[in-house]
């Protein structure tokens, strides 16, 4: 009866561990399962350490960098509905891309390609590809 009891104690601790464990690290599971991540390529004479990539969403009241210094700045940046890329080079926004997500554990290869005039097109490779826009 007492052994009954103690593996009854121990499993229902470790279910209890891997509840807090799934819902306090899920969103490092996601990225993890699914990882988002930036290129740059880089047609132009300007140097790619000039260029810097901003994401937002809408549900966050920030801008978050996730290219800059001519590298993917490996940032957590999961979340559905809209998100919003600028694009920089120096201080200047060159242009502003859009996609919507449909569920946040989805992840996405982004490429942007600066072009010699400086004119910026993108790639998304992932689920929701089209649902992607450039602002006018």
């Amino acid at each position: 009866m007492k052994k009954l009891i103690i593996i009854s104690l121990v499993i229902i601790a470790t279910g209890i561990a891997s509840l807090i464990s799934y819902y306090s690290y899920r969103h490092y599971q996601r990225e993890l399962a699914n990882p988002n991540s930036i290129e740059l390529i880089n047609h132009s004479t300007y140097p790619k350490d000039d260029f810097k990539i901003l994401w937002s969403s809408g549900y966050e009241n920030q801008q978050i960098p996730v290219y800059a210094k001519g590298r993917d700045l490996k940032v957590y940046f999961k979340t559905y509905g809209k998100n919003r890329f600028e694009v920089f080079y120096l201080d200047s926004l060159l242009t502003t891309f859009h996609q919507f997500k449909t569920n946040d554990w989805h992840g996405h290869h982004y490429s942007f390609i600066i072009e010699k005039d400086l004119n910026v097109d993108w790639e998304v490779l992932g689920p929701d590809t089209t649902k992607t826009y450039k602002a006018q």
